[in-house]
């Protein structure tokens, strides 16, 4: 995930979803606002700011509990750059990724760019981009046929994760 102000000017004009989806049906920018909020809190409590990545606001974060609120101001956050990896680039602690989107997620294009930005910094990906489900759908719109197919695609991703070669 992307800070709105933190987004690199190479990608600017292709991070439109945040304000396409601000009144999103599950996440809407209220909420991204108060995820923020504690993002920045939890940060500055941890020392963890970092500017040593272009993206220095995307963050692994590890929930303690599926639950919002409390388990949120809990959760662990790790800057991306305090990963030492095998590659020399910024994002050379992620051997290989499969990624899921959903076309009508605020987060989209934060998805989208964070593939990006691996793809060409040799990370193997793999995309997949569901059109009409907003975010979260497989948790919350299970009956729907896209919600299906996502489960479904689900199989092969781990396959191809699992096959990926280590370097």
């Amino acid at each position: 995930m992307v800070h709105p102000d933190a987004v690199p000017e190479k990608y600017k004009p292709h991070y439109k979803s945040e304000e396409e989806f601000k009144d999103g049906l599950i996440l809407d920018r209220k909420a991204m606002e108060f995820f923020y909020g504690t993002l920045k809190k939890v940060s500055e409590n941890e020392d963890q700011l970092t500017t040593q990545t272009p993206l220095n606001s995307i963050h692994i974060l590890s929930m303690q509990a599926p639950s919002c609120g409390q388990a949120m101001a809990k959760s662990i956050l790790q800057p991306i750059s305090r990963f030492a990896g095998k590659r020399a680039g910024t994002f050379s602690f992620v051997e290989h990724i499969c990624l899921h989107g959903y076309r009508m997620d605020l987060l989209r294009d934060d998805g989208l760019i964070y593939e990006s930005i691996l793809r060409e910094d040799g990370v193997p990906t793999r995309l997949n981009v569901y059109k009409g489900l907003p975010h979260a759908a497989l948790d919350f719109m299970p009956m729907l046929s896209q919600s299906k197919q996502a489960v479904k695609d689900l199989k092969p991703a781990f396959d191809w994760l699992l096959n990926q070669k280590s370097s």
